[in-house]
């Protein structure tokens, strides 16, 4: 593949998650609406949940289709290592977009007024929470399918201090919640989701930023 048609499959592999995510999102909302209500599951859950296991299937056939840059060994490991670049920066960014928007599911919760919607805002952005550490881990298709090149001990350096960094803030942001639970119970649970996103978002970061500090130097 020529420079162009690698950044399209790239995309194409970064859209494919997106598309994972929201399904698994839907269901998962879905799923918690139908369990909550007394009445037990509706035509709208039962929906939620298909349409997002349809969107999750077809994501994840789409991300595994997508084709990877036919290059020589010696070039492979530098675009994989920049498209592992571009996802660790990209997903944190739409997953902080998600945030925004979970500030309204996570207000309705609050108050008592959430609907399937609302857990639907407030799920989307924890989901990229752990999907973001888990590409830092190499636990994600592509790098188990070369981990012959994203799993050397460079990436390991660079994952141990990501993954300090976002403990770190895990730590801060769960003692902050416990305390905000301590004086209103509702305060430390609407935090929790919060938290975790966040402290994703800063594990794929930190990754990104130190392996272009690396590359710099």
């Amino acid at each position: 593949m020529n420079g162009p048609d690698r950044d399209r499959a790239a995309r194409a592999r970064s859209v494919a998650l997106v598309v994972v995510g929201l399904g698994v999102a839907i269901a998962a909302a879905g799923a918690v609406v139908a369990l909550k209500r007394p009445q037990g599951w509706s035509f709208e859950t039962g929906f939620a949940v298909g349409l997002g296991a349809a969107l999750a299937i077809g994501g994840a056939i789409k991300f595994k289709r997508s084709p990877l840059s036919e290059t020589p060994a010696a070039g492979r490991l530098d675009t994989l290592q920049r498209q592992r670049s571009r996802q660790l920066v990209v997903l944190p960014a739409l997953m902080l977009m998600l945030l925004g928007q979970a500030i309204g599911g996570l207000h309705a919760l609050a108050t008592g007024e959430a609907r399937m919607v609302s857990y639907i805002q407030i799920l989307m952005p924890v989901l990229y929470g752990w999907l973001i550490p888990a590409i830092v881990m190499g636990w994600d298709g592509q790098s188990r399918r070369h981990r012959r090149y994203l799993d050397d001990e460079f990436t390991r350096a660079l994952r141990s201090q990501a993954l300090t960094a976002a403990f770190l803030c895990l730590m801060a942001g769960t003692t902050a919640a416990l305390g905000l639970g301590l004086w209103r119970p509702i305060f430390g649970v609407v935090a929790l989701p919060l938290v975790l996103a966040i402290s994703g978002a800063v594990a794929g970061l930190r990754f990104a930023w130190l392996e272009r500090e690396a590359e710099r130097g």
